[in-house]
């Protein structure tokens, strides 16, 4: 059929309401030097429009079957524009002003030419194919996907300033496959003040290059495509109220200081990368570290390991706890796959990331991680954070969901809690309801004592959460609080009494913790229950009244010999409290609650259990004076043949000396005091038996008699 042309060139075209029919596919209307207005309607059906050099003015609705080509002249777009085929702006000018171009066709459409468009509004509204950007576009208004595919290939459609909406409804889609121009990291439209992405809604990450995923509110579904990595960097938290479909690609970073979090809440195909940062050796000393896999599947333990994991002849620096045999069985001993909420230990040469590889967990059904009655070593088996208490006050939104409440019923009564290791130091921390808030993040591994019958414990996908909570540090909790230290050959280890409304003196399941016993130690410090419980205690919770007649026992494990260093940190304690360590076999009694206040005592014996020591709380005085040594602490340790002096001395002159001597006054061993603060006297080998230190220091002579038992 031949081309039929409308041709307006000498005269204002007015059109209120009209159609143009033509069943040629190369209609076109053609406006070449004129003024055409629409101010009601105008249905151009079968062809596409040419604005070559007038103006065309839109103030009502102009819907096309076909394309839109601007060529020159000024195009003016307070109206509607329904358009059917490709949008070409080849020169001219285009004014969005308050109007809305909605692209509608049922095939393939294209958005470009060689100039730029700012629209206003913009809509995708397709009942098939794809719309496809040809070059960068803006937007002044809105960006609506209302439903097909908007493609932005490797362009950007961002908004000229801040403010409007960019919105994705259900079962439409939006298609990124640029590095750079949008959001950082990709193409990802920006400067839009509200971003809504329906739950049925998808965005697809596509680029040949690295991508970074935007932590948008929360996306609907999510997929990555093309050949380049697509990563959720350190710190950001993405939700997916639908699927995702990592295809492979999706990588989550973290760094010392934060963690990449991941939600999703419907099915998950397609393996992901969790890169977790842990300390090594690097830095001195020994960090051994508790992990899970945040995205357990097919991983092996052969497949994870990399040089940077440390050796010991055959055996690898990773291992599974076993608590009937040795505790630890070290790769190659053991192998096969990460299971779902199994933990592990590892350690590694240098600080660094190290790759988890595999799905997403589902969370229908609820994930569960196998255990056995007694100690486990499990983990945080999803890619985001998970509360893990109920800390007073709220610190979650949802208190009632956390690890511990869901699963206060599979727990041991008196260790219902779990049981951190902090790399680097000497103990597990007991970690429970009275515990300021925790979350435990991706990857991290951690100790709980089930009851006996118990096979399985959960993780209720209520329980993930983007809120990162330091681990051990303090929240501000206004609660009062004792935390008494006791320290030994550069080991310290520590139990706390907190004072809480409505605890008891007895035992408070999820607030009292009984200390770790998964593995053996030579030296602990704990306490009993008030009211006589048979079982050693990391935390106990006892009512915020009652103080003076509340002595609390303190238990002691260590060697004879040991040198033991007494500390006391003291928080929100009533009125003019004071805290006061007893030595039952000394008959001392020591104030701790006052700064740089500690006691020192060197064991002729082992010590086993309680029965020595007493914490006491009073507004009194009990009576009894400082020890010989004023502000002076004198630690013997005689397995390290020396003696640690602790306290204030002058200012290092020839003057300010320790000596030893023995009970007939002879001289063993002097040395001369360096360090205004902590001093050390090496002592060679001595007989078993007392002795008298003298220390002069400004002027000062100060003596203690101590106990030298090798």
């Amino acid at each position: 059929m031949k081309k039929s042309t409308i041709l307006n060139k000498k005269f204002i075209l007015l059109l209120y309401c009209a159609s143009i029919v033509g069943s040629a596919t190369a209609q076109v209307m053609n406006n070449s030097g004129a003024v055409a207005v629409i101010s009601s309607g105008l249905v151009v059906s079968g062809g596409s429009v040419v604005n070559t050099t007038g103006d065309f003015t839109n103030s009502g609705t102009f819907t096309l079957s076909g394309g839109l080509t601007i060529s020159a002249g000024n195009v003016d777009g307070n109206g509607t524009f329904n358009i059917g085929g490709d949008w070409v702006h080849a020169g001219g000018t285009f004014t969005g002003g308050s109007g809305m171009v909605k692209f509608n066709g049922t095939g393939a459409q294209s958005i470009g030419g060689a100039s730029q468009t700012t629209f206003n509004d913009i809509e995708i509204n397709k009942s098939g194919g794809t719309a496809t950007l040809g070059r960068i576009e803006s937007v002044a208004g809105n960006l609506t996907v209302t439903a097909g595919t908007l493609d932005l290939l490797s362009y950007d459609i961002n908004r000229t300033a801040s403010g409007g909406t960019l919105s994705v409804s259900n079962g439409a889609a939006l298609k990124l496959g640029g590095t750079t121009g949008g959001q950082t990291g990709s193409n990802f439209p920006t400067n839009y003040s509200t971003v809504t992405l329906i739950s049925g809604s998808t965005v697809e990450y596509t680029a040949a290059g690295a991508q970074t995923i935007y932590a948008t509110p929360a996306y609907g579904n999510l997929k990555c495509s093309g050949s380049g990595a697509k990563t959720i960097i350190s710190g950001a938290a993405v939700d997916i109220a639908g699927t995702l479909d990592a295809g492979g690609l999706l990588t989550i970073e973290s760094t010392s200081g934060a963690s990449g979090s991941l939600k999703v809440d419907g099915n998950t195909s397609g393996d992901a990368i969790y890169n977790r940062y842990m300390t090594g050796t690097d830095g001195g000393a020994e960090k051994w570290h508790l992990i899970s896999s945040p995205v357990p599947g097919t991983q092996t333990l052969a497949d994870f390991i990399t040089s940077n994991v440390a050796t010991s002849g055959s055996k690898r620096g990773i291992a599974r706890y076993d608590p009937t045999g040795p505790n630890w069985i070290h790769y190659p001993t053991t192998g096969g796959a990460f299971g779902a909420g199994e933990g592990l230990e590892i350690l590694l040469n240098t600080s660094n990331t190290i790759g988890f590889t595999g799905l997403v967990k589902n969370i229908s059904p609820t994930p569960t991680a196998t255990v056995d009655p007694g100690w486990n070593l499990i983990g945080n088996l999803y890619p985001s954070f998970i509360k893990m208490n109920n800390a007073t006050p709220p610190v979650f939104s949802d208190p009632s969901n956390n690890f511990l409440t869901l699963n206060i019923d599979n727990l041991d009564v008196t260790r219902q809690a779990l049981y951190v290791w902090v790399p680097g130091s000497s103990e597990y921390t007991a970690i429970n309801h009275s515990s300021e808030a925790l979350s435990i993040a991706p990857g991290q591994g951690f100790f709980i004592k089930s009851k006996v019958g118990v096979s399985s414990v959960s993780f209720d996908a209520a329980i993930r959460t983007h809120t990162q909570t330091s681990t051990f540090k303090s929240l501000g909790l206004s609660r009062p609080e004792i935390e008494l230290s006791a320290e030994t050959s550069g080991k310290g280890y520590k139990t706390i009494i907190r004072y809480i409304p409505n605890m008891t003196k007895g035992l408070d399941p999820g607030y009292d913790a009984g200390t770790f016993t998964g593995s053996s130690t030579s030296f602990s410090v704990f306490t009993r229950l008030v009211e006589d419980y048979d079982d050693d205690f990391a935390i106990q919770c006892l009512p915020d009244n009652d103080y003076e007649n509340m002595v609390v026992p303190v238990g002691l494990n260590a060697l004879e010999g040991s040198g033991v260093l007494f500390k006391a940190k003291v928080t929100n304690l009533p009125g003019s409290m004071k805290v006061y360590l007893e030595d039952k076999a000394l008959h001392i009694f020591t104030r701790l609650d006052e700064e740089g206040s500690s006691y020192a005592v060197s064991l002729s014996a082992d010590s086993k259990g309680t029965g020595r020591f007493y914490l006491h709380t009073t507004q009194g005085s009990l009576g009894i004076g400082d020890q010989v040594t004023g502000s002076m602490r004198v630690i013997p340790m005689p397995l390290e043949q020396k003696i640690r002096i602790i306290g204030p001395v002058g200012a290092g002159d020839a003057a300010d000396m320790a000596t030893l001597f023995d009970l007939d006054g002879r001289a063993v061993c002097s040395g001369r005091l360096l360090n205004r603060e902590e001093n050390e006297l090496p002592v060679a080998a001595i007989s078993n038996g007392l002795y008298i230190l003298q220390i002069r220091t400004g002027g000062t002579t100060l003596k203690q008699k101590i106990s030298w038992i090798r």
